[in-house]
């Protein structure tokens, strides 16, 4: 078996827009299906306006990402850009790890949380255009992001 190849930081960065444009409109479709934001009332309580509006997010990602974290290891725009994400040994990175490690990297990016850490969320992606291409998260979860195969 060959080495597999890493993916390129442009293609990652590209991929990452591609998550995020689909998953805050999820989100947004999610809030205007559940109505959790729906009157001005809502408004008001900004917290828990913030808190509902986080859950749609994170409704968003997972409807759109986690069948395909799951079974692929990719998410929409790594499947578009043909790269996954695996584990440093190059087999299938364990479901446990997308889901406990590598999320909540991705849920301060999609949220409004991104404020709040934008400097660890910049770091973080900052990190893919080093030799080893490999992102704070992905150092976290053991994984690296290949070329699809």
């Amino acid at each position: 078996m060959s080495e597999p190849v890493l993916a390129g930081p442009g293609r990652r960065l590209a991929a990452l827009f591609i998550d995020l444009v689909l998953v805050v409109v999820v989100g947004f479709l999610i809030v205007l299906i559940t109505g959790v934001v729906h009157d001005p009332e809502d408004y008001v309580n900004l917290g828990m306006t913030l808190v509902n509006g986080v859950l749609c997010a994170v409704g968003g990602y997972v409807l759109l990402n986690g069948g395909l974290l799951i079974w692929r290891g990719q998410t929409l725009g790594k499947v578009l850009l043909s790269i996954r994400i695996v584990a440093l040994n190059g087999d299938p990175l364990p479901v446990w790890k997308h889901f406990v490690i590598r999320m909540p990297f991705f849920f301060l990016t999609y949220t409004g949380l991104t404020v709040i850490f934008l400097p660890l969320v910049f770091i973080d992606y900052l990190l893919v255009f080093r030799k080893d291409r490999r992102t704070l998260h992905d150092h976290m979860s053991g994984a690296m992001v290949v070329d699809n195969e």
